[in-house]
């Protein structure tokens, strides 16, 4: 409940958020502390929520920031941070704020979205402005999404099924300009652009 009684979604998900994902979701969680190691400097996770992701890069050295929306799964969050050593505590900093719009006021070598929050910005607005805010904060020449994405996957037949798919969706016929109008399309709709 809210403080006016009436249901608070953020506060149901922060209260059974790791104990409904606690088993299903920890393969990625090594795939991204080592994109945090290899990116060498200050990482920004955007919707960290309980710090599932957020506490073992930490742990595994290196600056790293998180940004959710949610006040109830940064108070999540910030308890299990207070039971990490004060090295990790040290290195880890919470900011509540919306992944579609906002300015840290500095860049990062690293921006990532783990896990599925993308998915909950249904507009296409919406994922455009995030996007756009993750770009600005990702420093030039920072650690390249590309070879991220080879390697998951390259460690994913899952993934790699996926993507796989999609090239075949997206790629063309060549001797046929109307097959690539798709490719075109989602060309034309980026705010960002991955080469």
């Amino acid at each position: 409940m809210d403080d006016q009684g009436g249901f608070n979604l953020y506060r149901f998900t922060a209260d059974f958020y790791d104990v409904s994902y606690e088993t299903m979701r920890q393969a990625d969680v090594g795939f991204y502390v080592d994109r945090h190691r290899e990116a060498g400097g200050a990482t920004l996770e955007l919707a960290c929520g309980t710090g599932r992701v957020l506490i073992p890069c930490a742990r595994a050295g290196g600056a790293i920031t998180g940004l959710d929306v949610s006040a109830p799964m940064l108070e999540v969050c910030r308890a299990k941070l207070a039971e990490e050593p004060e090295d990790v505590r040290k290195r880890m900093t919470l900011i509540q704020g919306d992944m579609t719009d906002f300015d840290l006021g500095r860049t990062f070598d690293l921006v990532t979205i783990p896990f599925r929050p993308f998915q909950h910005l249904v507009a296409v607005e919406a994922q455009k402005a995030c996007l756009a805010a993750a770009r600005r904060r990702r420093r030039r020449g920072a650690a390249d999404c590309k070879a991220a994405l080879a390697e998951l996957h390259r460690r994913s037949p899952m993934i790699a099924g996926l993507i796989d798919r999609q090239l075949r969706a997206f790629n063309g016929t060549p001797g046929k300009s109307a097959s690539f109008d798709r490719l075109h399309r989602l060309l034309e709709d980026q705010s960002y652009r991955l080469a």
